[in-house]
């Protein structure tokens, strides 16, 4: 299957067992980072999944301001 990244470039997605449940989030947040020192800054904080996608959805929020 091919995913479809926020930047408009695609990704292979292999389905079945295992699955990448994270990848998508941090190149999200990466592409919504405003510097690399930003992301890296950010990234240093988190700790688990569930802040990942709190994060992710933070930055999601504020750019629709």
């Amino acid at each position: 299957m091919i995913q479809q990244r926020p930047d408009g470039t695609a990704a292979i997605v292999t389905t079945g067992g295992g699955g990448d449940p994270i990848g998508a989030a941090i190149y999200e947040l990466r592409a919504r980072s405003a510097s690399l020192k930003t992301f890296l800054e950010t990234m240093r904080g988190i700790t688990t999944r569930a802040e990942l996608l709190a994060t992710v959805e933070q930055l999601r929020a504020t750019e629709t301001r």
